[in-house]
């Protein structure tokens, strides 16, 4: 078993509300019911990374770790409170959108051929050389920046935890 990413769009009032919360995953998933919230037309529209979270990251980045770089920043970027919630402000999603939009389809492309990780380097990568491997990081790419580019349209916010 190992850490899984999820991300959460949140509103401006919601993000205040979960600062000044002990414990903010406890709280999405108790005190708000989060888990019964699907479909846009909700407040909350939640994207799961699962165990790919890290080699989506390592494939933005380049780095196994590094979360202060603006694409670092996408997954378990921001601000960090002592339950390991990470919280990024509505001007922190609109430049990560940016950055993440001027990301072309050849460009991660290129990179999904070129980058060789180890699985022992990056968690949940398996068989690198199976194109259904490649395929997946770039569905989960694509599922990344269409994620931030709603959040950002609307002005939203972002809540990120693992379980």
């Amino acid at each position: 078993m190992g850490r899984t990413a999820t991300l959460a769009r949140i509103d401006v009032h919601t993000l205040a509300e979960l600062r000044a919360l002990p414990n903010p995953e406890l709280t999405l998933h108790d005190a708000f019911g989060f888990d019964d919230y699907e479909g846009p037309s909700d407040p909350w529209l939640r994207l799961e990374l699962d165990k790919s979270w890290h080699g989506l990251h390592y494939l933005l980045t380049g780095e196994k770790y590094g979360f202060d770089t603006p694409l670092g920043a996408a997954i378990f970027g921001g601000e960090r409170n002592e339950y390991e919630a990470h919280f990024l402000s509505s001007v922190e999603v609109a430049r990560i959108s940016h950055l993440l939009g001027a990301l072309k389809d050849v460009d991660i492309k290129q990179r999904l051929e070129t980058w060789r990780p180890s699985g022992h380097e990056v968690y949940g990568v398996g068989d690198w050389s199976d194109p259904s491997v490649r395929a997946h990081y770039l569905r989960l790419f694509h599922e990344l920046r269409q994620f931030y580019a709603d959040a950002s349209r609307r002005g939203a916010s972002i809540v990120q935890w693992n379980q």
